[in-house]
């Protein structure tokens, strides 16, 4: 891979942009949810992944990433929310991003590695009763 294509692909995935959305603007209409994530993330969590993605698909960046780490605050198991603020940190994908994007988007990735705090009881009951757990 040539240097450009290098960067160009760490673009992709980590970049930034502080875009925000018109003074006045309504909230991006919804579209769908990501269901995918249901069985890592708790509900509220999913609400406002769905939420966050709607903004990222808005190209709210900057209102998205905000929201991927509320999602963060409201399930610290669910590391996709990580993701999600890598996402978000990335910036009009036909122009290299900061350096100090690519460092604030590798951060977050680094956050969605680490271990989660382990689930309270309760919590492992819960996934334990919807099939999650064996």
């Amino acid at each position: 891979m040539t240097r450009l294509s290098c960067a160009a692909a760490a673009a992709l995935f980590m970049g930034s942009v502080s875009f925000a959305g018109p003074a006045g603007a309504q909230e991006p209409a919804s579209s769908g949810s990501a269901r995918s994530i249901s069985d890592l993330c708790n509900e509220t969590a999913q609400r406002r992944f769905d939420r966050a993605m709607r903004y990222q698909h808005s190209f709210w960046y900057r209102q998205s990433r905000e929201i991927f780490e509320e999602v963060a605050k409201a399930d610290p198991e669910c590391a996709i929310a990580w993701w999600g603020v890598a996402l978000s940190l990335l910036n009009n994908p036909f122009n290299p991003p900061p350096a100090a994007n690519l460092r604030d988007g590798l951060a977050a990735i680094q956050k969605a590695k680490r271990p989660a705090p382990k689930p309270s009881a309760r919590t492992r009951l819960h996934r334990c009763a919807r099939g999650l757990l064996h």
